[in-house]
């Protein structure tokens, strides 16, 4: 009896039951489709990397300076040891690793923000060689490489010296 009553009132209700179908279409479309996105988006969004590698900056926290005079850490990072960063280089997902020691250097009339690197190393070395526009990539402890733009603004080409503090550096190179 009720089945038979089911029955009419889908027959008569025709724009109801039409909408009640469609309705239950869409949402199981819509189910099928969020479960597929689910699974496969973790895979689309590692192709990107897969075809052109990621780089990842790593910082240690470190602490916040009591006075602004001298060379300083951000508060935002420290230098990392070579047990870290050995640790780090080792990870899975790492293809190679290198070490720069970002930090700021305050003087009474200015700051200067500087990233010391390695000059052994290849990555942030290359990618310096590849901005190079005068003067020649030669870093020890004595010798730095300069931006255009403080170039221009201090009048300073490759083969000036620079001070900071108490330390004078020779000018290898200038970069673009």
């Amino acid at each position: 009896m009720m089945t038979a009553y089911s029955l009419s009132f889908l027959r008569n209700n025709k724009i109801k039951t039409i909408t009640l179908c469609l309705s239950l279409a869409v949402y199981f479309a819509l189910v099928v489709m969020a479960v597929t996105l689910q699974q496969s988006i973790p895979e689309i969004a590692q192709l990107p990397l897969k075809q052109i590698g990621v780089q990842t900056i790593v910082q240690k926290t470190g602490e916040i300076p009591s006075q602004m005079v001298g060379a300083i850490f951000p508060h935002s990072n420290a230098p990392i040891s070579k047990d870290q960063f050995d640790r780090l280089s080792k990870l899975p997902f790492v293809e190679d690793a290198d070490m720069g020691l970002y930090f700021w250097y305050f003087d009474t009339a200015f700051f200067k923000a500087s990233l010391g690197v390695n000059p052994g190393k290849k990555i942030l070395t290359g990618i310096l060689e590849k901005n190079l526009a005068k003067g020649a990539l030669q870093l020890d402890h004595s010798k730095i490489v300069i931006t255009s733009a403080f170039s221009d603004r201090h009048g300073l080409t490759a083969g000036d010296y620079l001070g900071l503090g108490t330390r004078r550096y020779f000018i290898s190179g200038v970069l673009k």
